[in-house]
């Protein structure tokens, strides 16, 4: 097809204005559509643990107490008391939905728990008190920025390369949480190199639990156009994402389709790379699966590459014809 008539195929009647206009509304509907498949931040919640009835008396002197013992004991120095101060801190903020996030933060126990995490000789401190940090992330833009000021962010990267596997993860999913955020957020994780140690991860032997939260954090990395993720920080990722768009997981398939979805939002440049990533083939088989938690986001990136520039459209129409 002559780049003439895939030009007046394609855009007869409207202006790249007009383009973009539709390309939005249509974005808008599927994000309503996906909300509960791609959140964006995901609080770690035991399986045991039922949503909260209205909070009676008696609950909230219990919540009071709780909190002053965390007070209390959160500062000593016998670890077995100060274990006891952040495991209660994280079961509270484990309560759905009525986290007392705000109370705790009041508190000052954020400080501390950045604190536990470079405590390497106590696994199960680290690991309490990522889980607590991960929950207070996964609130509102105010308390995200809480668990940045403390300097939680560095100390979670760290983590990643931890020997002890459950710590790793959590502080995975912590970074997770401050990163879907915002922009802004995500901008300030990467620029403390969390991309290199994030893709050290992928590897056969981790476990699917794992490479799940892996694909999430990657998709959030990959999230808001406006500003767009870092040039650089693209072309690091859209290798892991070629990778793991082949991987049979539906959470992981699903959660890739949605990087490539946000990265083909994000500008014609950002189109080009991804095409020339290659990626295009083997998103486009995607397009006949059942399954819509993998479909709504292909078809969301392959809408989002062929309302890009002539050739952009030509690549996407050619490979689909090709799949055919």
């Amino acid at each position: 097809m002559s780049q003439t008539r895939m030009k007046n195929f394609k855009h007869k009647g409207k202006d790249q204005e007009e383009m973009r206009r539709r390309r939005t509304e249509v974005t808008v509907e599927l994000r309503k559509n996906k909300r509960e498949d791609s959140l964006f931040k995901r609080r770690n919640v035991p399986s045991e643990v039922e949503p909260d009835e209205e909070e009676d008396t008696e609950s909230r002197k219990q919540l009071l107490q709780q909190i002053e013992f965390i007070s209390a004991n959160i500062l000593s120095e016998t670890p077995a008391t100060k274990l006891a101060a952040v495991r209660t801190a994280r079961k509270l903020l484990s309560r759905t939905p009525l986290a007392p996030i705000d109370q705790l933060l009041q508190c000052g126990i954020v400080p501390e728990l950045v604190n536990c995490l470079v405590r390497d000789d106590q696994s199960t401190l680290q690991y309490e008190a990522c889980w607590a940090l991960t929950n207070i992330a996964s609130g509102t833009s105010e308390q995200t920025k809480a668990v940045i000021k403390c300097g939680a962010v560095p100390l979670l990267i760290k983590l990643l390369s931890s020997s002890a596997k459950h710590v790793a993860g959590q502080a995975l999913w912590g970074l997770g949480n401050v990163i879907g955020d915002s922009a802004e957020c995500r901008d300030y994780v990467i620029s403390h190199g969390v991309i290199q140690p994030l893709l050290s991860s992928i590897r056969s032997d981790v476990s699917i639990d794992y490479l799940r939260n892996v694909s999430w954090v990657i998709s959030n990395l990959c999230r808001y156009s406006n500003p767009s993720p870092p040039f650089h920080a693209v072309c690091e990722l859209l290798p892991a994402v070629c990778h793991l768009i082949l991987h049979p997981d539906t959470a992981v398939k699903a959660d890739t389709c949605w990087a490539i979805s946000y990265l083909t939002d994000s500008g014609n440049d950002q189109i080009q790379v991804v095409v020339d990533s290659g990626i295009v083939r083997h998103l486009v088989p995607l397009l006949e699966q059942d399954n819509l938690k993998i479909l709504m986001p292909a078809i969301r990136a392959i809408g989002n590459i062929v309302t890009g520039t002539d050739e952009q459209t030509q690549v996407g129409t050619i490979v689909i014809g090709m799949q055919r």
